[in-house]
């Protein structure tokens, strides 16, 4: 889910408006709108997958999106890895829950027990969740992926940590490095820094509303599902998922 944010970006260099730079210089969204050139400055309205946004970067390149695989950019004559991150239904649910009411340009006022519907539907930004992850599970088109969850690296982000560097083909790193990453990836660093906090992005937001980053916990989906919400979510997941050997914590 991008909210729908334009980021000033070019080469190697990214300002927001106060000019805090931001972790989107190196990985910006695919989806995203706006890209500047570091030659002219100049602002370009860019198409999803525009050409222009690789050519705006230097080698290696990296991208992220919320796209489904069907929609996502692949090309099996061009050498690409893609890292993929599932977390389960039921605190995805949740997180889009206020991710949705907190932008004012979303104009979703309803209540959570609507919203879950809605999310069960694939009525929902990004659509339906279960058949995101199936068809990055399942890869027809055989692209490089490393399929993590999100409930596992919270449990050990050391071995994220190394996975995601040895899938990348990077130089191995040091137990010191590893645990720096570590500290600098947790929710409580990452909300408190200017660079990966989405800051930015008070504008737009909806009065009252919590910050962009709001928990990020395993298991926050208990204060809001019912029983009958969750049985519903957990039908779906033992029907969608019935010939696939994909499970979710819900919990720590």
């Amino acid at each position: 889910r991008t909210g729908g944010r334009e980021f000033p970006c070019f080469g190697d260099s990214c300002s927001t408006p106060s000019h805090v730079p931001t972790n989107h210089c190196s990985l910006p969204f695919l989806e995203g709108t706006v890209q500047k050139t570091q030659q002219s400055h100049q602002s370009i309205s860019c198409p999803p997958y525009s050409a222009l946004i690789p050519l705006l970067m230097k080698n290696p390149r990296y991208f992220k999106s919320h796209n489904s695989y069907k929609f996502v950019a692949h090309n099996p004559e061009i050498r690409c890895k893609y890292i993929y991150i599932a977390r389960n239904p039921k605190d995805v649910c949740v997180s889009l829950f206020h991710h949705t009411r907190g932008f004012k340009g979303k104009k979703y006022f309803g209540d959570f027990a609507e919203f879950s519907e809605l999310f069960l539907q694939g009525k929902v930004e990004s659509s339906d969740w279960w058949e995101h992850v199936k068809g990055y599970y399942e890869n027809p088109r055989n692209m490089d992926i490393l399929y993590l969850k999100y409930e596992d690296m919270h449990r050990n982000g050391s071995e994220a940590v190394r996975s995601i560097n040895d899938f990348c083909g990077l130089p191995p790193l040091s137990d010191e490095v590893v645990e720096e990453v570590v500290r600098k990836c947790t929710f409580s660093e990452m909300k408190e820094d200017g660079k990966s906090n989405y800051s930015w992005t008070s504008k737009g937001r909806s009065k009252d509303a919590p910050p962009f980053m709001r928990k990020g916990t395993v298991g926050d989906w208990t204060n809001y599902f019912t029983p009958e919400m969750s049985e519903k979510f957990d039908a779906k997941t033992r029907k969608t998922f019935a010939n696939l050997d994909l499970e979710f914590s819900e919990s720590l």
